[in-house]
């Protein structure tokens, strides 16, 4: 999706349209290092200290690929809650 600029950006806002974007995470559980690393244009690898246990490897990604889109109003997971390779969706707005 392309940036919004202008007027069509205000318009979005005002109708309640959010431009999001959709990000390709392949997960590292149990790593000695927590890292984030840019693969591709939307493609990261992410490696966190937590286990896949009960959802802490999910919020910890978050956490993460979050320092990595500071403007983000909303970061969530759209798919692969059970696998490492995951899509996360992110608002801007």
């Amino acid at each position: 999706m392309e940036k919004l600029t202008g007027l069509t950006r205000w318009v979005c806002v005002i109708l309640g349209f959010r431009e999001s974007m959709y990000v390709k995470v392949e997960v590292r559980p149990e790593s000695w290092k927590e890292s984030c690393e840019r693969r591709g244009v939307d493609t990261f690898e992410v490696r966190v200290r937590e286990k896949p246990k009960g959802g802490a490897a999910n919020i910890r990604v978050c956490e993460i690929v979050r320092q990595h889109f500071p403007h983000a109003k909303r970061l969530y997971i759209v798919s692969g809650h059970h696998s490492r390779h995951k899509i996360i969706s992110i608002d801007e707005y």
